[in-house]
């Protein structure tokens, strides 16, 4: 968000030709022409590459106005939710939804549907057989599109009551998955989870963190260690992080982690105030924990 806001300042040098609107890293942009349209991508696009961040093209059109004023999948997918029948949900109804919920997913490649839709069907009741294939096939979407992990907590697992042991056998599986196609974003959810729910994942390699280099799996596998008592993890990713604080470029790249797991002594000088006042960049573990009782179990 920083950084956008500088973006957003560098764009705000061309508020004559075009006029947008930015939804955290979504842009929608206005303008007069096709030609100020094109330029506005252009200056876009310079303006992300001096912080290394691209356009995602598949995502990227210019249409013509007028166009629909709500996107036609909101509409599409609304009619859907409309049609479903009223009290507990049986499987073929679960099962038919979903179809079109795919379908609509294939045509837009905006996992935004896939929100949309978890959304509306946090408060709807299911039988066992529905809230299973419901949950399983929510899980696979997350797989290829990792960012809906986010939002399991509060519209899949709090709502469908989502057994612990469920959660640890998807982490686990997460995690073998994140590693084997370099999706490190999965395995940073799968330490998320691990973290405020308590439990031990079964295969993580602290080689083949640091071997990532992703300073987000390797700050929340520094996270996970320290929250499960992992004396030698955490070892070796405070001595990675040591590596990293003395080459400049590195740490900035890093710092996220970096400035987690190094002391003051060991921090670049600009950043040991924040060092000797306390300053953290992540959430207190026990603010993250849900509010139960430590043997309580979701049924």
């Amino acid at each position: 968000e920083i950084v956008l806001c500088k973006v957003d300042e560098d764009l705000g040098t061309h508020a004559d030709e075009y006029n947008y609107i930015r939804n955290i890293d979504d842009y929608e942009c206005y303008a007069d022409t096709r030609e100020h349209a094109e330029k506005f991508l252009v200056d876009l696009k310079d303006a992300l590459g001096k912080y290394n961040l691209r356009l995602n093209y598949e995502k990227t059109k210019i249409v013509e106005l007028p166009a629909e004023y709500e996107d036609s999948w909101v509409r599409k997918l609304a009619a859907k939710l409309a049609i479903l029948p009223d009290g507990v949900l049986p499987k073929k109804n679960v099962e038919a939804f979903i179809g079109g919920l795919v379908e609509l997913l294939r045509e837009t490649n905006n996992a935004s549907v896939v929100y949309y839709a978890m959304k509306a069907l946090r408060n709807r009741v299911m039988n066992e057989d529905a809230r299973l294939y419901y949950l399983k096939y929510m899980a696979h979407l997350a797989v290829l599109y990792p960012y809906l992990y986010g939002y399991f907590d509060k519209y899949l697992f709090e709502p469908f009551d989502v057994r612990v042991s469920a959660i640890v056998d998807m982490a686990d599986r997460m995690i073998a998955h994140a590693f084997e196609v370099r999706n490190y974003e999965e395995a940073s959810f799968a330490l998320y989870f691990a973290i405020r729910y308590g439990f031990n994942v079964s295969d993580l390699d602290v080689h083949k963190v640091i071997d990532s280099g992703d300073a987000v799996i390797c700050a929340m596998a520094l996270l996970y260690a320290r929250r499960r008592g992992l004396i030698s993890v955490e070892r070796d990713l405070v001595a990675y992080a040591k590596m990293i604080a003395q080459n400049e470029k590195s740490f900035q790249e890093q710092w996220i982690f970096a400035y987690e797991a190094l002391s003051e002594a060991d921090v670049p000088d600009e950043w040991k105030p924040l060092k000797r006042n306390d300053v953290t960049f992540v959430k207190d573990i026990d603010s993250i924990s849900p509010v139960c009782e430590s043997e309580f179990e979701a049924e």
